[in-house]
């Protein structure tokens, strides 16, 4: 939502996307009454867990807690439902109207309750739920019993449902204790007199302590109740507060109460690191495979809060009193207190640019309020902005498509550094300009960080407050080959990082240093190497792998495995290999679709490039067939083959055009197909039919191989990376020289070689005048083309080009389209 495509731009916390619909406003509203959240919670996890569970535990705490919300939330008993129905029958105005606002009005409290909620829900659910209507049944332990664990609950290394499940029974731990200060019922004698919202607060929190047992079952469920967990406890704080009738205890909440509480958890998991300084290079900051998944947990939290905060701002407008003034400046209070630039930078590195921007101006308007002065106005300023704010800024630009914005904001800054100039180079995809300078930034002393310290919470490891996030080391060593493997130098990327891994000492270093390395080594086809370098790595854990935040790395070695299996006719070692690739994914892809359709394609492409590798093992083993056996080609075979190319083009017709998303599909295509050229090159000595079937899908092969490499150099060309789309072309040239020509003639002539684009044509046309017609249509009509617009030939020459283009392919569109072009730039004859 903050990029706009709602029309409601910089409304919450987040980016537009799909996979963010369960944590949008209508989910979280801060104005929710006891009963529909009920509903809400019955339907979408506590029904859900019946029906999953057929016994056990997890049928206990449903059933416990579906006992506990309709009766004594809802003030249901086991006559509602006739109750309901004879009072909806006797007042309803028919036609499927509702009953009259005068009957609702002559109800009870409790019987506003239990009809509100009854109607509410469904008829599946209300069969469901009915026999729960007799339930009466206690939980083993009370909360208020025991202390809450205390803050920080996050680790490094912990899970995220582990944490999320501990952190939300930490603060049920808090509400418990409130609930206990109210009472146990309207018959017992409470410590002190209600009042309305008192009472509210007491229902809220048997509403939520209700869901206590199912949360260990349910993380879901956990999430869903952070938002409403903090609201209740910052309001029952103050209320708590205010009963001492001291200042005091109103400020000690976010001293020592739960108001610090929250805020030092919320810092544990924004400014986690992962290892500390080596060598004397700041670490660079690396996260474990589970912890973006903490990270969206938190700023679903935030942007429910601010949700709430701006319907309350709303309500205000609307003057509906002072419950909602007093529940935004609750929620404000508590928004102002968190470590905006650690929000921040944490919201970047988990790749969201759009939640970083909204975090960065709410924090730009504490430092400095806006004012008419900073816009259309006669003597106008210039906003101040300190440097960290403004650096942080620009990076999460250059990740967006807001060429105005970087054009804005250069106007704020002195100077950038050169960290910043190269991410941008590389989100552009300028990668030659990037690894230059990536190699400048490895030269000694061009990086220089600031050491790690304690951040504003007090948190250990938290970046601190008045830095800015530089590339450390490791980083520019990673971007460098990155760089090299999207220009298409893998020998050049297999040396750097070969040569980088001489120099680091630390496992997570090196584990990722060698994926660099592995992966160039299976794009070179060098099985030798990916032999070794894949066993090197051979003792490390997968826990490992993913307590240092190397999950990424383990998906390349376990490709790297996968297809070294294929190439040694370890068929059955696969599967297993690409299932641990996609385990190492799976928390990335579930952080990733919680942000938005662009943070997680890259990992979606992952899992395409998987799949790929496992539909092609049936098709390799067809061609290899076991105990030595003579090699054939049937005609399942050749269909199986053409139903792989088949699905390959399928698929890269709905790819994106970027060449970052289509180098890892096309490098495991080229792969797979040099795979089965070398099955079917063992066809030579085989029959006649044999050896020509073998030759029509070598044939069939190097066109498609060819292809990938045009589809990679159009979309280098299309870029400006010129470059990257050179050595594609290079790449492609050894499958398909006709249609490579063509390209590099087109990249001659745009980049003002005329004399050469025009030399390879015709010495291509020379040579295809005897072979393919098909292939020599399409490089006389760009000749014919450039040579026009050059002026090299007379025109009854370039129209008897045009001409010959038509009679080799009558029936192709481009050729009659080109002639009578051609015939519209002539000038006619004068009367």
């Amino acid at each position: 939502r903050a990029d706009g495509a709602d029309g409601t731009a910089g409304r919450s916390v987040g980016d537009a996307s799909l996979g963010r619909a369960a944590h949008s406003s209508e989910l979280y509203k801060g104005d929710i009454s006891d009963t529909e959240l009920c509903a809400r919670l019955m339907e979408d996890h506590l029904v859900r867990a019946l029906r999953d569970a057929a016994e056990g535990q997890v049928v206990q705490a449903s059933a416990y807690a579906l006992g506990v919300l309709l009766r004594r939330v809802c003030d249901c008993s086991a006559e509602t439902p006739t109750r309901y129905q004879e009072w909806y029958e006797a007042n309803s105005r028919g036609d499927g109207q509702p009953p009259r606002s005068a009957a609702w009005r002559a109800l009870s409290e409790e019987e506003r309750r239990s009809y509100e909620v009854w109607g509410s829900i469904g008829d599946a659910l209300r069969r469901t739920v009915k026999p729960y209507l007799l339930v009466s049944a206690e939980a083993r332990g009370s909360l208020a019993n025991r202390p809450p664990e205390p803050s920080p609950l996050f680790r490094g290394g912990v899970r995220y449902s582990e944490w999320l499940v501990r952190w939300c029974k930490q603060l049920l731990a808090h509400a418990a204790r409130h609930r206990r200060d109210y009472g146990e019922g309207e018959a017992e004698r409470a410590p002190r007199r209600l009042t309305e919202e008192q009472r509210g607060l007491r229902r809220r929190a048997d509403l939520l302590l209700a869901c206590e047992p199912c949360v260990r079952f349910d993380p879901q469920l956990a999430l869903q109740l952070l938002p409403y967990l903090v609201l209740f406890l910052l309001a029952a704080e103050e209320d708590a507060a205010a009963a001492a009738g001291s200042a005091a205890a109103a400020a000690s909440s976010w001293t020592g109460g739960i108001g610090s509480e929250l805020l030092v958890e919320v810092g544990a998991v924004v400014s986690h690191r992962s290892g500390g300084a080596g060598g004397g290079v700041s670490a660079p900051r690396l996260m474990h495979s589970e912890h973006p998944l903490c990270c969206q947990a938190v700023f679903s939290l935030l942007e429910g809060l601010l949700d709430w905060s701006n319907q309350c701002r709303a309500q205000l407008s609307a003057a509906q009193g002072s419950a909602s003034l007093r529940a935004k400046q609750r929620i404000d209070s508590f928004l102002r207190r968190l470590p905006a630039m650690q929000l921040a930078r944490c919201a970047l590195e988990c790749g969201s640019a759009h939640r970083t921007l909204l975090l960065l101006e709410r924090h730009a308007d504490e430092l400095q309020p806006p004012s008419p002065a900073h816009f259309l106005h006669p003597n106008r300023e210039v906003r101040k902005l300190p440097a960290e704010v403004t650096a942080l800024v620009a990076r999460a630009y250059s990740q967006t498509d807001e060429p105005d914005g970087l054009l804005g904001l250069s106007r704020l800054r002195d100077a950038t550094s050169i960290d910043e100039e190269v991410l941008e180079h590389e989100i552009n995809g300028r990668f030659g300009a990037a690894l230059s300078g990536y190699q400048i930034m490895l030269q000694p002393g061009a990086l220089q960080q600031p050491a790690a310290a304690e951040g504003a919470l007090g948190v250990p490891g938290a970046a601190p407050a008045a830095s800015t996030p530089a590339t450390s080391r490791l980083e520019a060593q990673l971007g460098l080959c990155r760089c090299l493997r999207l220009l298409g130098l893998s020998s050049q990327m297999k040396d750097c990082a070969e040569g980088a891994l001489k120099r680091w000492g630390r496992e997570a270093e090196r584990l990722r240093l060698g994926a660099c390395a592995l992966g160039a080594a299976w794009r070179l086809r060098e099985w030798g190497e990916v032999s070794r370098l894949s066993a090197e790595a051979r003792y490390v854990s997968r826990e490992g792998w993913q307590s240092t935040g190397c999950a990424e790395a383990l998906y390349e070695f376990e490709l790297a495995r996968a297809l070294l299996a294929l190439r040694n006719g370890e068929t059955a070692a696969v599967a297993p290999h690409c299932d641990s690739a996609r385990a190492a994914l799976v928390p990335l892809l579930a952080a990733a679709s919680m942000e938005s359709y662009a943070h997680t394609y890259s990992f979606l492409v992952r899992l395409q490039v998987l799949q790929e590798l496992q539909a092609a093992v049936p098709l390799l083993s067809r061609l290899e067939p076991p105990d030595g056996s003579p090699l054939r080609i049937d005609a399942a075979a050749e269909a199986a083959l053409e139903e792989t190319l088949g699905q390959w083009d399928a698929r890269a017709a709905s790819m994106s055009s970027s060449i970052q998303a289509l180098e890892p599909v096309i490098a495991l295509r080229v792969c797979l197909g040099h795979e089965l050229l070398a099955r079917l090159d063992g066809f030579g000595e085989a029959p006649p039919s044999q050896a020509a079937a073998a030759g029509r899908l070598r044939g069939e092969l190097h066109r498609k191989l060819g292809g990938c490499w045009l589809r990679l150099a159009k979309s280098a060309r299309a870029a400006g990376n010129t470059e990257s789309a050179g050595n594609a072309l290079a790449q492609a040239r050894l499958h398909d020289s006709t249609l490579a020509t063509v390209q590099c003639a087109e990249m001659d002539w745009a980049a003002g070689r005329a004399h050469d684009a025009l030399s390879r044509l015709r010495q291509q046309c020379a040579k295809l005048e005897t072979d393919a017609q098909g292939a020599l249509a399409e490089s006389l009509l760009l000749l014919a083309r450039l040579t026009g617009e050059a002026g090299e030939r007379e025109a009854a020459e370039v129209q008897r080009m045009h001409v010959r283009v038509t009679e080799l392919r009558p029936t192709w569109e481009d050729g009659h389209f080109w002639l009578g072009s051609f015939h519209d730039r002539q000038p006619r004859p004068a009367l």
